[in-house]
């Protein structure tokens, strides 16, 4: 119990000291953007929601685009989904998919084949007690089920960018099919 309380408080503090999206201050409605969504993955429901945010992954001289979706298509009761994607001039390639995920998400400084590695939180589902993960570049992909990845302390991590916007039906974009 100890154990998560501190961990607790150290992602609390960290989301004030590092450079954190915790507003819909790096969100980008982009029809390009969807359409790629809708091409890599099934869509079949409205009431899907996204929020996109732009950040330097693999030290290219192009932004990649993690996308958070959730709703009906996107959601279960583990958590939502985290696609990610390669962009040059607004022209979308499709990465990796990552299920049951949870905010914060946390970009770490290290990094596996180029790649930064991806904290995750993992609870719900038939997690009883939630951790955060490690997800890996590994074959030019992320893992899909973070549940199933090593789990990490987070008084060890160096962060670049952590993610952690409140999720609701206000927040982010419609996804239109």
């Amino acid at each position: 119990m100890k154990k998560i309380i501190v961990s607790t408080v150290f992602v609390v503090i960290l989301t004030f000291i590092i450079t954190s999206y915790t507003k819909a201050e790096n969100i980008k409605s982009n029809v390009n953007l969807e359409k790629a969504i809708v091409s890599s993955v099934k869509v079949t429901n409205n009431g899907n929601r996204y929020i996109a945010f732009y950040e330097d992954i693999n030290g290219g001289t192009n932004n990649e685009v993690l996308v958070y979706l959730w709703g009906p298509d996107f959601s279960s009761t583990g958590g939502d989904t985290l696609l990610i994607f390669s962009e040059d001039n607004e022209e979308y390639s499709f990465i990796s998919k990552t299920t049951i995920v949870n905010m914060p998400i946390i970009i770490s400084n290290s990094k596996t084949n180029g790649f930064n590695d991806i904290i995750v939180y993992v609870t719900g589902g038939g997690v009883k007690n939630g951790f955060h993960t490690v997800l890996k570049n590994q074959d030019g992909r992320y893992p899909l089920n973070p549940s199933v990845q090593p789990k990490v302390d987070l008084d060890k991590i160096h962060v670049k960018k952590m993610i952690n916007v409140n999720i609701n039906q206000t927040v982010g974009e419609e996804l239109k099919l």
